[in-house]
């Protein structure tokens, strides 16, 4: 739940921000093992976007462009 809130919110829903900025301050403490607590924070302090877009762009150049356009190598 604290994913699909945090990227609502990153989408301008500001529900969204209010239902992740009070989830995160209750449920991260309570997560279990502290990679998913890392985890948690890294979610935090990032935009979305950043985490699929390195995977395709590198120095603003397309690392592969069929895959970055979703187009299917025959």
């Amino acid at each position: 739940m604290l994913y699909q809130e945090w990227v609502l919110s990153w989408q301008g829903n500001k529900l969204a921000q209010e239902w992740f900025d009070s989830d995160y301050k209750d449920r991260v403490p309570g997560l279990r093992t502290e990679s998913a607590k890392r985890l948690a924070h890294q979610m935090k302090d990032s935009n979305p976007q950043e985490w699929w877009w390195s995977q395709f762009v590198k120095d603003d150049v397309a690392i592969d462009l069929e895959k970055l356009l979703g187009k299917s190598k025959k």
